[in-house]
């Protein structure tokens, strides 16, 4: 599940969370991968040319697993398994010339 909770005027800015539950890695269901709970906040600020944005993710640093490959059977020693990213930050500026 993914969300968030924005306050949205002219600007906006809030929370987002995402919730993956655990999963299994292989058919056999042998082995099982954790659940994982991602915070972060979003925010945009506005003017008649220039928009400012930022995102923060994983403020936690949480460590996880964003996707992993299934095989019939596996083990915990299988390179099966892409680790998520950690806290970081997105910013980015918008100009409008007309």
């Amino acid at each position: 599940m993914r969300g968030e909770l924005l306050y949205r005027g002219a600007n906006f800015a809030g929370p987002t969370i995402d919730l993956v539950g655990e999963r299994w890695a292989d058919f056999a269901n042998t082995y099982r991968i954790d659940s994982y709970a991602l915070t972060g906040l979003r925010a945009s600020w506005d003017s008649d040319r220039w928009r400012v944005y930022a995102e923060l993710r994983n403020l936690t640093d949480e460590k996880y697993v964003v996707s992993h490959s299934v095989r019939n059977s596996a083990a915990v020693d299988d390179r099966i398994l892409n680790p998520g990213e950690p806290r970081s930050a997105y910013f980015g500026i918008q100009a409008s010339l007309w």
